[in-house]
Parts: C-alpha cells; structure tokens; sequence
C-alpha cells in the first residue's frame, strides 16, 4: 500500500439525540434477552454521563464521537460475547460477610464492563477527572440499591478502569505503546475491553492516515492481542474481523 488511507464521508446529520436513544434501546433489549437479570440502569447511567460529556463533539472523520463507545459496547455484546465472561472479584466467599460487597458487585460485572466502556475516552476526550466520574456514576445509583456502598463500590469500579484505559500525558507513558503495555499488567478484562476499542478503532481510521501510520498502528494493536491475556475465542475474532479491513498485503503482516 502507498499514499493514504482513503475514509469516505458520510452524511451525519442523522445521529442526533433521537438516533442515539434508539440504537442504545437496542442494545438494552439485546443484553436483557443475554442476561435476564440485567441492571440496565447502571449501564443506562454511563451512558446517560457519556451523551452529555461527548455533546457536539466528533472524531477525526466527522462522525459524532458517541457513535464510538456505543460501537465498542456493541462489539463487546455481540461479537465478542462478553455476557458472563468474567468476574470482577476471583476467589471470594460465598458466606463471608467481609466479602458481601464482592459478591454483590460480580452479580453486575458485565454491567460494569459496559459502562466503563462508554465512559473510556471522557478524561482523555473531555478532561473530566476520574473522581468527577465515580461521583456521576454514584449519584445515579445510589437510590437503586437499598444498601449505597453497592452503589459506590460499582461506581469507584467503573472509574479505576476509565482511569486505567485513559493514556497518560506525562512524557514516560504518552507513546500507544507504553499505553498498551501499561494495560498487559492490568486484570484481563480490560485487556478485553481494550481490544474492543481498537477494532473499532481499525473500522474508523484516523482521517488522512498514511499506509505506514495505519501499517504501525495494526501492528502494534496486533502485538498488545497477542501477549493479552483475552480469551482465545476473543483474540480469534479480532484477528478475524481486522484482516477483512484491510488489503491481503496489509493483513499478512
């Protein structure tokens, strides 16, 4: 491949507050009908702080930029079948009160995974701070439990994995590299979620990218698949779905 990627622009004019409410039913309905005993409200919550945080704002090909965290949940939901996948907290007790919060908080796992999700890129995007989150979040669900250390403990959840897929700024971590490699030592989940975000990401290349930029980002990406620790049914599907992407030539490497 030589010169650039070439993104065709597409007539946007459609995604407004409406569209969006329709397609996030959607997906209601289609994680309701996985899993019956969903709390689509905590998921409802982010995606609630996510439509005001990405208000008017667009990614590099024009598109509104909540298409992109409502494309990854998508991703994770459908393709990647995340429902029932993980728990938040391994090795907990069944019986013990200490452990009652864990218990409660792995009953909402794939909600949590959800929300994070499409909240991942407000600190980085949007330069609202990690705790501004947790309290967003919280607010939200404090009445939906009875008890509102669930509600916190969800919400303080949620953050700490925004804050982990957020690339920092300082000198030392900025490179995608680094970014990545901070996420191979995290819990494998959000390596999982990490993969999601960038084959969406590979769906929607950077407006006037070269070969070569595309090229190093496919690489790279492909290099965090690898030593992740993402299921292999999770990994097969990314290897999959990006080599239709791309050219033969591209897709070999």
């Amino acid at each position: 491949l030589t010169g650039k990627v070439v993104i065709y622009q597409k007539d946007f004019s459609q995604f407004n507050d409406k569209w969006f409410e329709k397609q996030f039913g959607r997906l209601e309905r289609d994680f309701i009908a996985k899993k019956l005993s969903a709390k689509i409200e905590i998921v409802r919550a982010a995606f609630e702080i996510a439509t005001k945080a990405h208000k008017n704002q667009t990614r590099a090909n024009g598109e509104p930029y909540l298409i992109h965290p409502l494309s990854v949940a998508e991703i994770l939901l459908d393709e990647f079948e995340i429902v029932g996948m993980f728990k938040i907290y391994e090795n907990i007790s069944q019986s013990k009160r200490a452990d009652r919060v864990k218990r409660e908080v792995n009953r909402y796992a794939d909600e949590i995974l959800l929300s994070a999700i499409f909240l991942h890129d407000v600190i980085e995007e949007c330069g609202i701070d990690g705790e501004t989150i947790r309290q967003a979040i919280f607010n939200k669900l404090k009445e939906l439990f009875d008890k509102k250390d669930i509600a916190y403990a969800i919400a303080d959840i949620i953050s700490n994995i925004v804050n982990i897929l957020t690339k920092s700024t300082t000198e030392e971590l900025a490179s995608d590299e680094k970014h990545l490699e901070k996420i191979l030592d995290t819990m494998k989940y959000i390596q999982v979620l990490k993969i999601g975000d960038r084959l969406h990401n590979h769906r929607t290349p950077r407006y006037k990218w070269t070969a070569e930029e595309a090229m190093a980002y496919l690489d790279t990406t492909r290099a965090f698949v690898d030593k992740s620790r993402a299921p292999d049914k999770v990994k097969n599907i990314f290897i999959e779905k990006v080599n239709n992407l791309y050219t033969s030539e591209l897709a070999k490497r």
